[in-house]
């Protein structure tokens, strides 16, 4: 949590898809590419089975890491999800839209998302924070189901640099006070 502390307040787009990811070696390119492209801050956990830095490097694009290391920190195997989302330099959050995700991401992090959904509850979570709470992006595939660089650099402008990201910071927020106060002491639930 270190990096963290050292960024400014909402500047951070944190990047996970869980313990197991779905991504192929050429969509982690491509992801890599896309953030590069944002010029965002970012953190990325990246599942890598032996969660060793050299495996890491083999997935991503050669000198991804030396180029990104001013505004960028890439973890191989696992973070504390639970603290990086409370943290007060997120600004973002790039996930699969599992209902575990879905509801830190409103509860603990209270920033705009960006929905990549796989499969399962993931696709109809994704549709209810980007269509029906407002407060997220999806990223769409091409014909093969890529998600391409510059779509990836799309979604992280939209709700790290936008115009209208103001409203979905102002909707989630309003969220995750309501959520606070439904569970304290004396809440609805």
């Amino acid at each position: 949590l270190s990096w963290l502390n050292e960024q400014p307040v909402e500047s951070v787009l944190y990047v996970s898809f869980g313990s197991f990811s779905l991504l192929t070696p050429r969509q982690i390119s491509e992801l890599a590419l896309g953030l590069e492209a944002s010029q965002q801050r970012f953190l990325w956990v990246v599942p890598v089975k032996n969660k060793s830095m050299e495996e890491l490097e083999a997935l991503l694009p050669e000198g991804f890491l030396k180029r990104t290391e001013e505004r960028g920190l890439v973890l191989p195997g696992w973070a504390p999800q639970h603290l990086i989302l409370a943290h007060s330099s997120l600004g973002g959050f790039i996930m699969h839209c599992g209902w575990n995700s879905t509801l830190e991401a409103i509860t603990l992090a209270g920033v705009p998302v960006i929905g990549w959904p796989f499969l399962g509850d993931q696709a109809p979570n994704c549709r209810y924070l980007v269509d029906g709470l407002c407060i997220g992006v999806e990223v769409i595939g091409n014909d093969n189901g890529l998600v391409e660089s510059d779509e990836v650099e799309r979604a992280v402008r939209e709700i790290m640099d936008s115009p209208w990201v103001e409203g979905m910071k102002s909707r989630v927020k309003d969220l995750k006070a309501a959520a606070s106060r439904a569970v304290a002491q004396g809440g609805s639930s």
